[in-house]
């Protein structure tokens, strides 16, 4: 496994998981099957934690990889 598989799958992730929380917002919006305000609430604010530990986590890799 190359260096730069585990840097890929950290971005995507990170891009990934709130285009998912939006399309599923979406989706349930266009159902007229919103979340309450407090569920989406929680589901943004956990979206973007983990987006946020990834994205660190990618910028840690990077930076260590370019250090070897």
């Amino acid at each position: 496994m190359t260096p730069n598989v585990p840097l890929t799958i950290l971005v995507l992730t990170g891009v990934g998981a709130p285009a998912l929380l939006f399309a599923l917002l979406g989706i349930a919006a266009l159902g007229n099957r919103s979340p309450s305000e407090a569920v989406t609430g929680r589901l943004t604010a956990l979206t973007m934690t983990l987006s946020l530990a990834v994205f660190l986590a990618a910028l840690v890799l990077n930076l260590a990889g370019s250090r070897m």
